[in-house]
């Protein structure tokens, strides 16, 4: 199972590290993807090209980073790692780089609690046997975590933290780059829509950093931008996505109203449940 890191303006802020334990050793496969304008704040010391002559750099802690063109938006960033490195494992995690990563204190209480990296072990253990199983999936957000007492729901929202069949998404022609931002929701609800169950655990959660926060995608997304991919979000999904305002403090700079969308999960799941796919059933 391969993991990834996209990140861009946050060299010296990498919340996702620190959370999932990445700055202390341990047994994942995590490559961090930068800008090339950015590589040499990743301090690389070591050079080498792999089978199919990517570079990847190395830096004096061991952690592998490549490279991307700066011009290169999260969409496409993801696109390009789950076609380079498909070969190479199909299983997938894609994480965003602002995550705080919590677990629920025990199975029979909603009350969450930092996660320490035990429970990281645990967790990458368990995404690794759900894709055993099935082709997407994430874990919960910690905003209307505690609105769910079960552990795993089978179909529903995934965002920051994705793992993925890189084979299946690939073989029906699924993409990240298709909008320039809610890509996590255009890629869940079109394999939703083809049948495919996602599967997202509530014992762990993540949050990330507020919307418009400095490094991300937040170099390149404007208001109009996210208005924009609203609606372009509802017209890729029209029986699925209502476009709705927002009203934003603070976010942007002030009290702003933005269009935002109300996704039907369940509904895009069950517009072709008959044809339900599991990976172990279909391949």
């Amino acid at each position: 199972m391969k993991i990834f890191i996209p990140t861009r303006g946050r060299a010296d802020n990498q919340r996702t590290r620190k959370a999932m334990y990445f700055d202390r050793p341990h047994p994942f496969d995590v490559t961090y993807i930068v800008p090339n304008r950015e590589l040499e704040l990743w301090r690389p010391i070591k050079r080498e090209e792999d089978k199919q002559g990517k570079t990847i750099w190395f830096n004096a802690s061991g952690e592998k980073i490549v490279c991307v063109p700066d011009t290169m938006r999260s969409g496409d960033v993801r696109q390009w790692a789950m076609e380079q490195f498909a070969e190479e494992d199909n299983k997938q995690v894609h994480l965003d780089d602002d995550l705080l990563i919590a677990r629920r204190m025990n199975e029979h209480s909603t009350t969450l609690v930092p996660a320490t990296q035990g429970d990281i072990l645990q967790l990458l253990k368990r995404v690794d046997e759900y894709l055993d199983t099935y082709v997407h999936g994430g874990i919960s957000n910690r905003f209307g975590n505690n609105h769910y007492e079960g552990l795993t729901k089978e179909v529903g929202r995934a965002m920051m933290f994705h793992f993925f069949d890189s084979n299946v998404v690939m073989a029906e022609g699924i993409r990240w780059d298709r909008l320039p931002c809610r890509i996590d929701f255009d890629f869940t609800l079109s394999l939703l829509e083809l049948g495919y169950p996602n599967l997202v655990d509530y014992e762990f959660t993540c949050d990330g950093l507020p919307s418009n926060s400095p490094g991300g995608s937040s170099e390149y997304r404007t208001l109009e931008m996210l208005s924009k991919n609203a609606s372009d979000l509802k017209e890729l999904h029209p029986d699925f996505v209502r476009v709705v305002p927002k009203y934003t403090k603070g976010a942007w700079g002030g009290d702003v109203v933005r269009d935002d969308v109300v996704i039907q999960w369940k509904k895009a799941f069950g517009s072709n449940a008959d044809k339900r796919k599991l990976f172990r059933e279909d391949n």
